[in-house]
């Protein structure tokens, strides 16, 4: 029987409150950022000891950013919904001190053999 690979799903729900975008000035009101609430989910699967493959998915809520000036809506801004993928492979280098697992780059082992 096979054995299941493991796997990750967690979801982010990142609230971000009311913010200063810019002061007003010459009597002119501030103007604020909005809250604008971003919820995002990112899908790991472990099929190998070194492969790692990633989905994220950004903003699934599709809020809108808005910047207000005493309550009257200044600006509009719906970025919409984001989707990325990648992939990461660990592999073995060898080097003058034997074999180590690399996080992904050989370069430093290159550069700095003992470090």
């Amino acid at each position: 029987m096979q054995q299941a690979k493991p796997t990750t799903l967690p979801m982010v729900k990142c609230p971000a409150g009311e913010r200063l975008y810019t002061a007003g000035r010459n009597g002119a009101e501030d103007l604020y950022e909005q809250p604008f609430r971003s919820f995002d989910a990112t899908y790991s699967f472990y099929p190998t000891e070194n492969l790692i493959l990633k989905v994220k998915l950004m903003n699934l809520l599709d809020e809108a950013i808005t910047i207000e000036r005493d309550g009257v809506l200044v600006f509009e801004e719906k970025p919409g919904m984001a989707i990325s993928a990648s992939a990461k492979y660990d592999f073995l280098v060898f080097y003058w001190g034997g074999l180590k697992e690399s996080p992904g780059s050989i370069l430093p082992q290159i550069l700095f053999p003992y470090g």
